[in-house]
């Protein structure tokens, strides 16, 4: 998910596992004295960063993303808000941040309305 810079770091077979592994190695993250000059020095390219803001209904999110560091343009950036509800319907904001030199409309509209259909069909889904 982007979040281990270290290689060897594993994500995990399970759930448990992924925690430990996250909750290690934010720690050891913590205690770094020192700033990487890179903002993402690993040579995976299937990486995406994920966040959310579960107790916020927020309408926009801008991603940061470092100045000077062209390569970070290509990682896409999701979050998603608090879920709410309006007229009986749940309803939870989403933002994938692309670049668009990489990424077409027509492509991310499709993956918006493919994530829109699952949520709508959630219960059968989780069945």
């Amino acid at each position: 998910l982007g979040f281990f810079d270290n290689a060897s770091a594993s994500r995990g077979n399970s759930y448990k596992e992924f925690y430990k592994n996250c909750y290690e190695e934010t720690q050891r993250l913590k205690n770094e004295e020192s700033i990487k000059e890179v903002y993402n020095d690993s040579p995976i390219y299937d990486q995406f960063y994920c966040t959310c803001l579960p107790w916020v209904n927020f309408k926009s999110m801008a991603h940061p993303i470092p100045a000077g560091d062209p390569d970070n343009c290509s990682v896409p950036r999701v979050s998603w808000g608090k879920i709410y509800e309006v007229d009986g319907r749940k309803k939870m904001t989403l933002n994938i941040t692309v670049s668009h030199a990489l990424v077409d409309g027509l492509p991310l509209s499709k993956a918006f309305n493919n994530i829109q259909n699952k949520f709508d069909n959630a219960e059968t889904l989780l069945k």
